[in-house]
């Protein structure tokens, strides 16, 4: 039979009641106090009923059982009703109250009555039940341990074991003026899933001081549904050699950021017209906040079109402990892939060259979005001024990684002279293309026609120097002779 506490409180209080103290007139023994009492001061929430026991109450009376649950401010009937034996007890263990699946968890007052209207409170008495606010718990969200019936500022030990029995983690409560107590455990990331145990201890309960108690509980652990948010979509078009990306915020049922992955997982999916093309990873790019990001560089030859995204199959992103990420599949916007333009850049040696001694000099930079430098394409250059045109191909020089092209300006070329619009194209074998355009000025070597003016003229002068004084000596031999 079980141990029963009202019985052994009734016993003792008959037994005090019976013997006269020393030195002193034996008198009539006092009648029995009433007493009621649960066979435990403190259940688990797994418990599916509470026995009630007592004595001392009327023979042969039919009583009612009264609750006071937690958080409530009065004691309510339960439907529950008893005749009490001939010799004013309860009959053990025929009385009981069936608790709920989930039962409040808490501090709860149980009295008896002899109306199922009005709660006479023939006696009294207090239990406890403790265990875990749910029955299973993801991991990385608060595990709340609530019990009640333990003596208002008592110490309660909490025990708690993962499935393999290695107690991990212990904590000490202390109990309200209520008997509750409580404490909040934020499971890891990492901890072992399955039936996880809890035990509770301590010595003090609300009716009586020096009573210990000991109850043993259990929750379920599961890997963690980890939140997966958008932070970024991509844009609505992309040039190939472009970076398209999308970001996206990671967090665990806390709120806490998710920083790790599983090694070498590619959970990212470019999606072509529902084929997939190609695999990313996601990159952490903001612990704090727990952005993560995945990159997808546009090949230069990319097909063309409006119908490429970024997709995520349901649970495809796994923080490296089987805490997984998205609950769905997820698609993100559509975005477009358009040709690459190719930024040209044109470097002159200088702004105004002049025919016979001058030459053109041309030093292109030709450069795709990405930053990477154009190397096996075609880049050619245009020089126009009025009707004339004249087309020349660019040479690629690796080590300054650049294109080049040296024009030496002819005599021919007299005949074009004024401003010249130096047109550069360049383009690869896929469709990308750039350009730019400079003004030059072409003219004529005006030192050199200089020179041969001054040239001329000093002949010139010469002859005519040369004219004056055989002038001037003819006209003295003639002197000479008249003389």
């Amino acid at each position: 039979m079980p141990f029963n506490r009202s019985v052994l409180i009734g016993a003792v209080l008959l037994l005090s009641a019976a013997l006269p103290a020393e030195g002193t007139v034996p008198v009539a023994p006092v009648v029995a106090q009433t007493v009621i009492d649960t066979d435990s001061p403190v259940y688990s929430n797994l418990q599916n009923k509470v026995l009630v026991s007592g004595s001392g109450i009327q023979g042969s009376v039919t009583y009612y059982l009264w609750l006071k649950k937690p958080g409530e401010a009065d004691t309510s009937y339960v439907g529950i009703r008893f005749i009490a034996t001939g010799g004013g007890s309860i009959p053990y263990p025929d009385v009981s109250i069936p608790l709920d699946v989930q039962p409040v968890l808490g501090s709860y007052l149980l009295t008896i009555s002899t109306s199922p209207d009005r709660d006479t409170g023939d006696a009294k008495c207090h239990f406890g039940i403790v265990g875990t606010v749910r029955s299973v718990y993801q991991r990385r969200e608060n595990a709340r341990f609530v019990g009640g019936g333990a003596l208002p500022g008592s110490t309660v030990r909490l025990d708690v074991r993962n499935p393999s029995g290695t107690i991990m983690r212990n904590a000490t409560m202390i109990a309200s003026e209520s008997g509750e107590f409580e404490h909040a455990w934020s499971l890891p990331n990492n901890v072992q899933v399955g039936s996880w145990a809890f035990s509770v201890g301590g010595t003090g309960t609300l009716d009586n001081s020096l009573e210990r108690f000991h109850a043993e509980g259990q929750f379920g652990v599961t890997e963690a549904s980890l939140k997966m948010t958008i932070h970024q979509q991509p844009l609505e078009k992309y040039e190939r050699t472009q970076t398209a990306k999308i970001a996206l915020i990671i967090k665990y049922p806390d709120n806490s950021p998710v920083t790790t992955t599983k090694p070498n997982s590619k959970p990212v999916d470019i999606y072509r017209a529902n084929i997939r093309t190609y695999s990313y990873p996601l990159t952490l790019s903001d612990p704090k906040n727990g952005i993560w990001i995945a990159e997808y560089v546009i090949p230069r030859n990319e097909t063309l079109g409006k119908n490429a995204t970024f997709s995520l199959s349901a649970g495809s992103f796994d923080d490296g402990f089987g805490n997984k990420a998205p609950s769905s599949p997820y698609i993100s916007s559509q975005f477009e892939i358009v040709q690459a333009q190719i930024a040209v850049s044109i470097s002159a040696s200088k702004t105004d060259y002049q025919i016979l001694f001058d030459s053109l000099s041309l030093n292109v930079s030709a450069k795709y979005p990405s930053g990477a430098y154009l190397t096996d394409g075609k880049v050619s250059v245009t020089f126009e001024t009025g009707n004339w045109r004249e087309q020349e191909r660019l040479l690629f020089v690796e080590k300054s990684r650049s294109w080049i092209l040296t024009h030496y300006l002819s005599v021919s070329e007299i005949l074009h002279l004024g401003s010249w619009k130096v047109s550069v194209l360049a383009e690869d074998g896929y469709g990308n293309t750039g350009s730019s355009t400079i003004d030059v000025g072409v003219g004529i070597l005006w030192f050199l026609v200089t020179s041969a003016a001054l040239t001329v003229l000093a002949v010139v002068i010469v002859k005519w120097v040369k004219e004056e004084k055989a002038l001037n000596r003819s006209t003295q031999k003639k002197e000479e002779r008249k003389g």
